[in-house]
C-alpha cells in the first residue's frame, strides 16, 4: 500500500477529529485516531503515526499543498490542536478559475472522441460549474488539431455499443461488407471497440459463425439488444495479445501464420520509418548508402499492404516470396491501370 494512500487517510481522520469540538485534540490523542483508521483500512499491523508524521501532516494541511488552507491552531493552555472555523471542511474546496481551465483544455482533448455519451457529460459539468462559480473563461485557442473526418460514418452506434460492452448484452446485427450485394443478419457478443486510420471497429464474437470477427462501424446498418442469448465471454481474449502481430484490424484467412518479413526501404524513406515503425516488431538488418533493410515478425494483411503501397518507389519487399509476389501484382495492375489513360 502506497505512503501517499496513508497520508490521505492521516489527512481525513485528523480533518474528522478537529471536527468534534467536545474533546481536546493534542498530538498524541490525533495519533491514536490515525492509528486506528490505518489498522482499520489498511493493515492490523501498522503502529500509531510518530509526532513527527502528525506535526508533518497539520503544516501540510495548513499550508495549501492539498488545494485548500486548513484553519489549524495549536492552544498552549491545553495544548491541543482546533480549528478556528468550526465550518471549514476538505471536501468544500471551490475549483478556481485557473482549474476549470485546465478542464477546458482536456474537454477539447476529450471532444475529438466524437460519439461518446460520456464526453458530453464532461462538457455539461463544465458548463454548470462555470455558472455556480460564475466564472467565465475564454474559449482554448487551436493549440491541438487531430487529424480525423468532421463526421466518421457509423458513430451512431458507439453508445449502444459502449453499453453493450460494459453490461456484456449481446447484439443483433443487420452487417454489408463491401463484397456483398445484400446484407445479412447476426447476433454477437461485442468484445472491444478499436479506432484504425480514422475508422471505429466492432471486435465481436459471431455466434452464427463461431469466431472472432472485426465489424467496421460503418458498414452497420441495424443494431438491437439480443435478449434471447446469453453473452459469450472469451477468457482468453486480451487486446494487445490479440492484435500483437498485425498491422491494423484485419487478419488474413489465407495467411493465418505470423512470417518474417524484409522490408527495403530508400535512403531518403528510411530515418521516418525509423522514427514511426510499421509495426512493434520492426528490427533493423542492414543499413548502407543505399537503402536500409528492415525487419518484421507478424501475419501479411491488407492494411500492411497499404502501409507498404503508400511508400511508393522508396521501398521493395524481398522476403517472403508470396508478400512480394501480391505487391508486384498490385504494381503491375496499378500500372496497366495508369498506361491505359
Amino acid at each position: 500500500m502506497s505512503t501517499n494512500l496513508h497520508a490521505l487517510i492521516r489527512y481525513r481522520t485528523i480533518h474528522h477529529c478537529l471536527q468534534r469540538t467536545h474533546r481536546r485534540w493534542t498530538w498524541e490523542a490525533l495519533a491514536n485516531a490515525c492509528g486506528d483508521a490505518l489498522r482499520e483500512y489498511v493493515s492490523s499491523d501498522l503502529p500509531d503515526p510518530s509526532r513527527r508524521s502528525i506535526m508533518y501532516d497539520i503544516q501540510t494541511m495548513r499550508h495549501g499543498k492539498l488545494g485548500y488552507h486548513a484553519p489549524i491552531v495549536y492552544d498552549r493552555r491545553t495544548r491541543s490542536y482546533r480549528y478556528t472555523d468550526p465550518d471549514f471542511s476538505i471536501y468544500d474546496i471551490p475549483l478556481t478559475a485557473d482549474d476549470l481551465e485546465e478542464l477546458r483544455h482536456a474537454l477539447t482533448i476529450l471532444q475529438q472522441f466524437r460519439g461518446f455519451p460520456q464526453v458530453q457529460g464532461v462538457e455539461e459539468m463544465v458548463t454548470r460549474l462555470e455558472h455556480n462559480l460564475s466564472v467565465v473563461t475564454a474559449k482554448p485557442g487551436d493549440i491541438i488539431h487531430f487529424d480525423q473526418p468532421h463526421q466518421p460514418s457509423g458513430l451512431q452506434w458507439l453508445p449502444n455499443l459502449y453499453q453493450a460492452l460494459s453490461g456484456k448484452l449481446p447484439q443483433k446485427l443487420t452487417y454489408l461488407p463491401f463484397y456483398y450485394e445484400e446484407p445479412y443478419e447476426t447476433v454477437v457478443s461485442p468484445l472491444l471497440l478499436k479506432e484504425y486510420n480514422k475508422r471505429w471497429f466492432l471486435i465481436a464474437w459471431d455466434h452464427e459463425r463461431q469466431r472472432t470477427q472485426t465489424f467496421p462501424l460503418d458498414r452497420i446498418q441495424q443494431l438491437t439488444a439480443e435478449t434471447e442469448m446469453t453473452y459469450h465471454q472469451l477468457q482468453d481474449f486480451i487486446p494487445d495479445r490479440y492484435f500483437r502481430d498485425i498491422v491494423g484490424v484485419s487478419f488474413n484467412d489465407d495467411q493465418p501464420e505470423r512470417q518474417e518479413v524484409h522490408l527495403w526501404v530508400h535512403p531518403d524513406q528510411a530515418p521516418y520509418l525509423r522514427t514511426k515503425p510499421l509495426h512493434h516488431s520492426q528490427t533493423i538488418l542492414e543499413e548502407s548508402d543505399t537503402g536500409t533493410l528492415f525487419q518484421y515478425h507478424l501475419i501479411p494483411n491488407y492494411e500492411l499492404e497499404a502501409q507498404i503501397l503508400a511508400l511508393g518507389d522508396l521501398a521493395e519487399v524481398r522476403a517472403p516470396a508470396t508478400l512480394r509476389e501480391r505487391m508486384a501484382e498490385r504494381v503491375r495492375v496499378m500500372a496497366e491501370r495508369y498506361s491505359g489513360r
